[in-house]
């Protein structure tokens, strides 16, 4: 099944998917989701479920703009594995590597290599949000920080944390798909000792702990969590702030600002925006 939307909308859109027991969700581009579901039951309802949830986004304040739900019938053997043909070794930054879990690759002097098997969750680093995301990790994390992860998805952002240095990281997410495949990913990078994941939103995280958070989330998320940030996070901290559309990174500032974290800096990648911002500070 192939879903575009509007930028804004497509991770709502994946959540969607995998709640219909989507086997899998690729990235084919920045408004398309191409999900692989199983053959059972009453297909039709299934299609018919999906399409008018997308088209019920916008009650969330998400606009799917002109939705289109398009699927076809694939063999068995065909739908296990062909996501998988989308991921390749992906360089980011000065010295992050992903590497999927079943690609070889030969780390080069001082890269560091996140060895990745998303499963059925997100996160590959091939999205802007996720790119945005590790950039700014590569420049603020610190020997020993303490890192808070929300919405870790495949765990990738968490992940690149530890292996930059942080001491230690807590993740979350609300789908318990995201934290299995997640945790997976954290023992598979040797990294248990560092980084744990538990489900929930940032609710369930420490309070008054984190050196640094960051939350690859959506626009309308980040507004809600705003006021939630400083009692995260200790003063003079970082916030990383990522899956916002664009046209709504005013309204993620303004929000964040009320709440005495000030944007520092904001990144760009077409469509999509990411936001740094510091705990307690004034505006740099």
């Amino acid at each position: 099944m192939r879903v575009t939307v509007t930028p804004e909308a497509v991770e709502a859109v994946a959540h969607l998917l995998l709640q219909e027991g989507a086997g899998g969700v690729v990235e084919e581009g920045p408004a398309v989701r191409t999900a692989y579901l199983a053959d059972v039951g009453d297909v039709e309802a299934r299609i018919d479920r999906i399409r008018r949830s997308v088209a019920a986004l916008d009650r969330f304040g998400l606009d799917p703009g002109p939705a289109k739900v398009e699927w076809r019938r694939i063999a068995e053997e065909s739908w296990a594995h062909a996501w998988k043909e989308h991921f390749h070794t992906l360089r980011i930054g000065e010295r992050i590597v992903i590497r999927p879990s079943w690609r070889s690759y030969t780390p080069g002097p001082g890269e560091v290599v996140i060895d990745l098997d998303p499963g059925m969750a997100f996160g590959t680093g091939s999205h802007p949000t996720t790119a945005l995301c590790l950039q700014a990790l590569e420049k603020l994390v610190r020997p020993e920080d303490v890192v808070y992860d929300i919405g870790t998805g495949s765990g990738i952002l968490a992940i690149a944390a530890a292996l930059l240095g942080a001491g230690r990281v807590e993740a979350c997410d609300i789908d318990p798909v995201a934290v299995r495949v997640a945790a997976g990913n954290v023992e598979n990078n040797r990294v248990s000792d560092r980084v744990r994941v538990v489900q929930g939103d940032w609710r369930v995280l420490p309070a008054g702990e984190a050196d640094l958070v960051v939350a690859n989330i959506v626009a309308s998320v980040i507004i809600e969590m705003a006021q939630e940030v400083p009692r995260l996070v200790k003063p003079g901290g970082h916030f990383v702030a990522s899956g916002i559309i664009v046209e709504r990174l005013d309204e993620v500032k303004d929000a964040l600002a009320s709440s005495g974290v000030l944007a520092v800096q904001a990144q760009v990648d077409g469509e999509w925006a990411a936001l740094i911002g510091r705990v307690g500070e004034k505006r740099l």
